[in-house]
């Protein structure tokens, strides 16, 4: 695949929240690293605050290099800002299989993020 055709993939991958994939192909472009860590944060919200996905979120971090800290960070940040502006429905409680409760955004990311073991 030739740069432009990777250049529209990524852009329609973007239009198409699919931020994953979009990592995917970020990565294979000449990028600057802001951009490509922007983009790959942006996986990384979309898999933990979208999906509450924790096994796809460590999964994702470690693959793009960022730690837990900086990953706990992140998403604390984000989500503060996104219930200073009112957006509150990706924060609310939800339902945890593991933990058998329902956790609002922050609890789920404090429990998993203590919880993970082998991830510095």
């Amino acid at each position: 695949m030739d740069q432009r055709s990777k250049n529209e993939k990524l852009k329609s991958e973007i239009k198409r929240n699919n931020f994953t994939r979009a990592a995917y192909i970020a990565a294979s472009l000449d990028l600057s690293e802001d951009k490509l860590r922007d983009i790959q944060f942006d996986a990384l919200w979309q898999m933990a605050a979208l999906n509450r996905n924790a096994l796809g979120t460590k999964t994702l971090a470690q693959k793009y290099g960022v730690s837990k800290q900086e990953l706990k960070k992140y998403l604390q940040e984000r989500a503060k800002q996104l219930r200073e502006n009112g957006h509150t429905k990706a924060l609310a409680a939800r339902y945890d299989m593991i933990t058998g409760k329902y956790l609002t955004f922050e609890e789920w990311v404090k429990f998993y993020t203590e919880i993970w073991k082998n991830y510095k």
